[in-house]
């Protein structure tokens, strides 16, 4: 409907809804609707000049309707926007990406309320065996970025995958495991930087968002963990006992905690008994 086409006068009809009422038809309060107007998500068909008030079509309604269902499942807003310039199958596509990243979601705060009730009711914590390893100086190629905790499952593979491309195409190969170092401590508040890491050896030049960089010889500590133990609270146990076991050493983290991965591209088909990963706490070989 091109406003600009329309008279005053023929606004005000039963054809159009004032805001009170495209409300109360959409289930959206006004101030979302007056939100949703200044972000672009949803504008009314006509303003009126003198009175500032909002008209709306009411073939809108089923617009509004489904932007209010994506905010049930906390969809963000720039997400919704997105959502809605595509396609019926393209939207649809997407929407089954975030039923995947919701039920991730669900499993990490699930994961962590039975660990906090076993921390809680002094339950029995699982036994975890530290080990200690000496790393030599090495070259990583890396892919850099901030993330919230919910970008991780696209973040780590995606980028593992671009880092094993580009080392292909100059002929090389990993030296190592590719490894995560985390920047702090992940939560879905604030993004935190987050390097994902194949060791190789050779020559690599930077390209596009790919770094190189040298990695100072250390010592590592680190459990060896299951592919289930992401599922449940045993990862977070895991990380207490692992800097438990630091602080009893009298060791200090220097070069940030990781996880090094044994083979990422059947992380999907491990059982979940399967050692899949190691935790590691990075320190430097002076306080070996």
């Amino acid at each position: 409907m091109d406003e600009t086409s329309l008279k005053p006068s023929s606004l005000l009809t039963p054809a159009l809804l004032a805001i009170g009422a495209f409300a109360a038809r959409s289930r959206l309060s006004q101030k979302a609707l007056r939100l949703y107007d200044a972000l672009g998500l949803l504008e009314p068909v006509f303003v009126d000049p003198s009175s500032s008030y909002r008209y709306y079509a009411p073939i809108q309604l089923e617009r509004a309707k489904f932007i209010a269902l994506l905010r049930q499942l906390e969809m963000p807003l720039n997400r919704i926007a997105m959502v809605l310039e595509l396609s019926r199958p393209a939207a649809a596509l997407e929407l089954r990406r975030y039923g995947q990243e919701l039920k991730l979601d669900l499993g990490e705060k699930l994961s962590l309320v039975h660990y906090l009730e076993q921390s809680l009711e002094s339950r029995e914590i699982p036994m975890f065996d530290v080990v200690t390893r000496s790393v030599p100086e090495r070259k990583i190629a890396t892919l850099e970025r901030r993330v919230l905790q919910n970008g991780l499952p696209q973040f780590i593979p995606t980028s593992t995958r671009a880092l094993f491309v580009a080392l292909g195409k100059a002929g090389l190969h990993a030296s190592g495991a590719p490894f995560v170092i985390y920047g702090g401590q992940m939560n879905n508040d604030s993004e935190t930087v987050v390097e994902v890491c194949v060791p190789f050896e050779g020559q690599l030049d930077p390209s596009g968002d790919i770094r190189v960089r040298l990695e100072a010889a250390h010592e590592e500590a680190y459990i060896v963990m299951t592919r289930g133990a992401v599922d449940g609270p045993e990862l977070m146990h895991g990380y207490d006992a692992l800097f438990t076991w630091m602080r009893d050493q009298g060791k200090t983290e220097l070069l940030g905690s990781r996880e090094v991965y044994f083979n990422p591209d059947d992380w999907n088909g491990m059982a979940p008994e399967t050692p899949a990963f190691d935790i590691v706490a990075a320190y430097g070989g002076e306080d070996a």
